[in-house]
């Protein structure tokens, strides 16, 4: 796993991974369980100022979209 992380701004980044996951299934002669997972992930964090002192002072919001690049 490999993850960078940007900080654009105080209350934004941007964050790109990399991850790859080996298989608990080796030798079962299937292709789709042999082989491990290769995934990409790409999402930002944005920091929202709270909307009253009685509620939490800061909220943040985080979106990713993962991608399998495996092709299998």
């Amino acid at each position: 796993m490999a993850i960078a992380e940007y900080l654009w701004s105080e209350n934004f980044s941007i964050t790109a991974q990399f991850d790859f996951y080996s298989t608990p299934f080796h030798g079962n002669g299937s292709d789709v369980f042999d082989k491990g997972v290769t995934e990409t992930v790409l999402g930002f964090s944005y920091r929202i100022a709270g909307f009253s002192y009685r509620i939490a002072q800061h909220w943040l919001w985080q979106a990713y979209a993962v991608e399998n690049v495996d092709f299998i």
